[in-house]
């Protein structure tokens, strides 16, 4: 889904944090791998928080648990949806 924030706009999708270890290092970095090879800004929200997906460390940092909602949210722009996807993917797996 598109949404228009500040002016500037987002694709956003909603995932649900899978892993019983919850969001743990090794999908934080697959995660940050992701962003940072897209051109535009690409977030995770967890709470009220907005978190650079580009940094592990930043992601780490908000313990992240098991069954939490995640909307990650990306600037819109040529592949923003497969990135939102891809992003998802990594979220809700089982491991």
């Amino acid at each position: 889904m598109y949404r228009t924030l500040d002016g500037v706009e987002w694709y956003e999708k909603q995932a649900t944090v899978r892993s019983k270890l919850g969001l743990h290092g090794r999908p934080a970095v697959e995660i940050s791998d992701i962003a940072n090879k897209y051109t535009g800004r690409v977030l995770l929200i967890y709470k009220e928080s907005s978190i650079e997906a580009i940094s592990p460390m930043e992601i780490l940092l908000h313990c992240i648990f098991h069954n939490s909602s995640v909307i990650v949210r990306v600037e819109k722009g040529e592949g923003c949806e497969r990135i939102a996807s891809q992003l998802i993917e990594i979220l809700e797996k089982t491991e």
